[in-house]
């Protein structure tokens, strides 16, 4: 599986056992708070089904986690701001109100999370203030006028420290961010330079250095397996004839074909010039004859671009327990010369 689909799977889960928790306790609270207040009772029905709604897209549309993201900061700011302005307006029991006016700017730390996910840093950075900002407005337009009435003081201080808080936590999540792009992007140079250092630029196959690897590998596990060393026939002469441009054409469709042709798991790379290798795990030397003479044809089977007639001569060697690779790319070698001086496009092995 490959990392991001890796990612987006661990996400879908998260989200979707977010959602069943985020339910369940909403559920909790209706059922034994529903009679204290007014938003408690009409709200948290619609807010339980909107949350499971999401829960299910998150859990059968995995291209729907990417606006999710960002649709639960704007749902999530927009429902705990709505009840903060509620709470202070309407709520009878002050005191009450304003805890629970507390555990909603705590809340709101689960908005600019998800902002962090969904957005660039410097936009998540913008639209986590931007709430902020409007949950302590909310406060100060409740509250002054109390304050100026001799009442609220204390709740107009303790929510400039919630603000103070909240507006620090903002700019730990927008260092971390950076921080993380920061790592990603070093991470993506360094798997781009990885590739490009085992990468032939002409065909776009594996380069020698990524051959040599792969067999070394082999080697390593003991077990037989195959190479195939190709040389493009007359290449020399063709470049001669019709020039660089032609020759780079050729090596790229001959590379293309032997791609095609092979099966999964194995592997063919441009081993140098107009020499190709392939690394297969056949393990007899019957087989490995097989699929030399199926990647020959396929090679030759109709002119390149409709006008240059290609062929190309193989040597098979099947690697045997105990010699070492030099020894086994001597005898393909061997056989990929015999190939060439015993009248070309043929396989020897």
């Amino acid at each position: 599986m490959r990392p991001e689909s890796l990612s987006r799977s661990l996400k879908r889960k998260f989200y979707v056992f977010g959602v069943l928790l985020g339910a369940l306790t909403m559920l909790i609270t209706w059922v034994f708070k529903a009679g204290q207040s007014p938003f408690i009772l009409y709200g948290y029905p619609v807010l339980i089904a909107a949350t499971l709604a999401v829960g299910w897209l998150a859990w059968t549309r995995s291209q729907f986690i990417a606006r999710l993201e960002g649709g639960l900061f704007f749902a999530i700011s927009g429902f705990f701001l709505g009840k903060i302005g509620f709470l202070l307006l309407f709520s009878q029991d002050r005191q009450q109100a304003w805890v629970e006016v507390q555990a909603g700017y705590w809340a709101l730390l689960f908005a600019y999370f998800f902002a962090f996910l969904a957005f660039s840093a410097p936009k998540a950075l913008w639209l986590s203030l931007t709430v902020n900002a409007a949950a302590f407005a909310i406060n100060l337009a409740v509250l002054l006028p109390s304050v100026a009435r001799g009442g609220a003081a204390d709740e107009l201080v303790e929510a400039g420290r919630f603000g103070v808080r909240t507006f620090t936590l903002i700019l730990l999540l927008y260092l971390l961010a950076q921080y993380k792009g920061a790592l990603s992007d070093e991470r993506r140079r360094g798997v781009e330079l990885f590739a490009q250092a085992r990468t032939d630029p002409l065909t776009d196959l594996p380069n020698r250095r990524a051959l040599e690897e792969r067999l070394r590998e082999r080697v390593a596990q003991g077990m037989p397996f195959t190479v195939l060393m190709i040389d493009v026939d007359h290449f020399k002469s063709f470049n001669d004839r019709h020039g660089h441009a032609a020759g780079d054409a050729i090596l790229r469709h001959v590379g293309q074909r032997l791609r095609r042709a092979l099966r999964e798991g194995d592997l063919v790379g441009r081993w140098g010039g107009e020499e190709f290798a392939v690394v297969s795990g056949e393990g007899s030397l019957a087989q490995a004859k097989l699929l030399a003479e199926r990647l020959r044809q396929h090679v030759s089977e109709r002119p390149i671009d409709g006008q240059y007639a290609v062929t190309a001569s193989f040597g098979v060697a099947v690697y045997e327990p105990g010699e070492s690779l030099e020894e086994l790319l001597e005898r393909a070698d061997t056989s990929l010369y015999q190939a060439k001086h015993g009248g070309r496009n043929m396989v020897v092995g």
